[in-house]
């Protein structure tokens, strides 16, 4: 797939390798060493690799993927994936970047590539890859498209935010990133299991209230308002049903929607957030467990009148790092030769959609928001709405933390 070329916008030609001169063709162009000493800063490079668009264009040649090598002071090194979302999606990702590192840490089984069978790797579609098509598609299936065109037709409007205003996209991404400390870490995901929830639903139940907390008018004021909570684009990898030589984006879209109106009204933010996460596992509990939510995404995609869905903002989250991309790698003889100290992401957005991340590294949990660098400063100067929606994630997922009453 990274060798791919775009024939137009809805297909992809794959041109195999023909002989040695143009697999080191190809690969002059697609791997880059850069030496950057110790001005070396990986954030700082993923957001100058976020304002880039793809593909690029190299000796007249469109490219869809890149790999940088950066080198900085001693023994630092960065190994960075830079290409289109379409095929770098978290997890495959993450498996790709393990073989390398497995690759590197040892000779690599050349022997068994079969010249010019490189393509047989190629994924297959989507529904294939799942399992082929669901047995119980006419049932499950006709169920869940009813559950979204419900949803779809419910009067309540949605939580938003306010618009970024007139001033034009300029081409860059806006991130922004909290760490919690392992301890903090430790305690979040036990209250989290105590009340039979995720991190994935803690996380965001704190977008859904701090959405609340945010979105004009102030619907607490307002406790006869009827509103819900909507999330078209929250996304459930499907790449546990793939062998980890599959680098593709694969995932489902679940169309998450509670009706918050209820739990507002609740004067305890404990409670709130004890809530919301209960209605939001209730949700995904009902999505994944109809078999054909793997196949939901290129149903709709496939369908003569898709569109690409409008929505605010995303939720993702990619779990535990470590469990598709170890942290230390050792050689043939069991010396130390790689230790993975640090994990970096980041999403070329250049509209007002905002997207919330979050994933566990090396015990501590990571949450990071982007989105278009396309938000003005609120009345006061100060922060972008943005910057505040954000905030009040952190501090809600902080209520957890020892200290705080736990969640009953």
């Amino acid at each position: 797939m990274i060798a791919a070329s775009i024939d137009d916008k809805a297909s992809w030609v794959y041109n195999p390798v023909q002989d040695d001169d143009d697999r080191e063709a190809w690969l002059q162009r697609a791997f880059v060493f850069e030496d950057k000493g110790h001005s070396l800063d990986l954030h700082d490079f993923v957001n100058t690799m976020n304002q880039l668009c793809i593909p690029y264009v190299v000796e007249g040649r469109p490219l869809l993927f890149r790999c940088y090598l950066l080198a900085g002071s001693g023994s630092t090194y960065a190994l960075v994936f830079h290409g289109p979302h379409s095929i770098i999606d978290a997890w495959p990702a993450m498996n790709a970047l393990s073989l390398m590192f497995e690759w590197m840490s040892a000779d690599p089984p050349l022997d068994k590539l079969d010249w010019g069978s490189e393509w047989k790797n190629l994924p297959p579609d989507p529904v294939t890859a799942m399992g082929g098509p669901c047995v119980t598609w006419d049932t499950d299936a006709v169920r869940l498209f009813e559950d979204i065109a419900a949803n779809a037709s419910r009067q309540p409007t949605c939580l938003t935010l306010d618009g970024p205003g007139p001033t034009p996209p300029p081409g860059k991404s806006i991130r922004i990133m909290h760490r919690f400390t392992e301890a903090e870490s430790r305690a979040i995901v036990a209250v989290a299991k105590q009340n039979g929830c995720s991190v994935t639903h803690l996380v965001e139940a704190a977008r859904c209230l701090a959405m609340a907390a945010c979105s004009p008018p102030n619907i607490e004021a307002d406790p006869a308002r009827e509103v819900d909570f909507g999330s078209e684009v929250t996304i459930a990898s499907l790449h546990s049903r793939l062998s980890k030589s599959h680098f593709i984006s694969a995932f489902s879209c679940l169309p998450i929607q509670i009706r918050v109106t209820d739990i507002l009204k609740n004067n305890s933010e404990m409670q709130r957030m004890q809530l919301t996460m209960k209605a939001l596992r209730e949700q995904y509990n009902y999505y994944l467990g109809n078999p054909c939510i793997y196949h939901l995404l290129a149903a709709r995609v496939s369908s003569p009148t898709f569109q690409i869905l409008q929505v605010d903002g995303l939720m993702t989250s990619i779990g535990v790092i470590e469990k598709r991309l170890q942290t230390k790698w050792k050689g043939q003889q069991g010396e130390p030769v790689f230790d993975i100290e640090e994990f970096s992401l980041g999403c070329r957005i250049t509209t007002q959609l905002v997207s919330l991340h979050s994933w566990m590294f090396r015990d501590a949990l990571y949450v990071q928001l982007g989105t278009g660098d396309v938000w003005g400063k609120d009345d006061e100067g100060s922060d972008t709405i943005v910057q505040r929606l954000f905030n009040e994630v952190v501090r809600l997922i902080q209520l957890l933390l020892p200290g705080v009453p736990k969640l009953e």
